[in-house]
């Protein structure tokens, strides 16, 4: 599973990062991070990157001031010795379950190999999850990565960084319901939720996730040529068409002013014909 953050800089990619990483702990993930370089004065002057795990240690990737070099982006100086060890140090890591991949940006792509060995991680992943920020701007080095429709790409706002975290930890504990869903089903299931996060819709992206992937990989859906039972814990649903049995569906008890479209037993159908 590879999933890919991407948003204007300064919305809070990498604070996302942080937060997942404080869920984990080695040998279950591995990787590293970038952070910002200050001043005493607040403004920003460079970069570092830091491997996860214990003693690691800082290294300067970019600087305004501190790196001697030919190669820049923007105001910053880059050391290309810096970034390609660290893309080594996230290789030689390779054996955990989550991979955090902090950035695919302008820095890593002035290092020759960098930007490629990356995509080469993400074309044969089999069994981790990598998840790594990315450039929002449109560059020819992310577009690979952003166009292809396995990896899922999701965009970080004001509005949904707080609870992409909790959609985050649900795709990371569900990695087995996914991994288990057919090829066009995944890239179904990726533009969805990609669409669910962009939209801000909460209630969909973790339903989705939740609920909706569990549905199809345990086999929970049995179809007939005009309606799909869906087989629940306690209770089983009829879909037919755009409608449920549902007592969300049909607006009752707890669920009086709940909105139709957000059925997950529709939301699951809709994934299972993609098989």
């Amino acid at each position: 599973m590879n999933i890919l953050l991407t948003g204007k800089p300064g919305i809070g990619k990498s604070t996302v990062l942080e937060k997942i990483i404080t869920s984990f702990a080695p040998p279950e993930i591995s990787g590293c991070i970038t952070q910002e370089i200050r001043d005493s004065s607040g403004d920003r002057i460079g970069f570092v990157s830091q491997g996860i795990g214990k003693n690691t240690r800082e290294i300067c990737i970019a600087h305004s001031l501190d790196i001697d070099s030919d190669v820049c982006v923007g105001k910053y100086n880059i050391d290309i010795t810096a970034v390609k060890n660290t893309m080594s140090f996230v290789k030689k890591k390779l054996t955990t379950q989550l991979v955090v991949i902090d950035e695919i940006g302008r820095i890593q792509s002035k290092a020759a190999g960098v930007i490629d060995g990356i995509y080469d991680l993400f074309q044969n992943n089999k069994n981790h999850i990598i998840l790594s920020t990315i450039v929002y701007d449109d560059e020819s080095f992310a577009r690979p990565f952003k166009e292809n429709l396995s990896n899922i790409l999701l965009k970080v706002s004001l509005e949904n960084r707080e609870y992409l975290i909790d959609v985050l930890l649900s795709l990371i504990e569900n990695k087995k319901h996914y991994s288990e869903l057919s090829i066009n089903q995944k890239k179904y299931f990726n533009e969805r939720l990609s669409h669910y996060v962009a939209m801000n819709n909460k209630t969909m992206a973790l339903k989705i996730v939740n609920h909706s992937l569990m549905y199809v990989s345990k086999s929970s859906i049995i179809s007939s040529k005009e309606d799909y039972a869906i087989l629940g814990q306690s209770s089983s649903h009829i879909v037919q068409g755009n409608s449920c049995t549902c007592d969300l569906y049909r607006g009752r008890g707890k669920y009086l002013k709940a909105r139709q479209s957000d059925c997950s037993h529709i939301q699951a159908v809709e994934l299972f014909k993609k098989q």
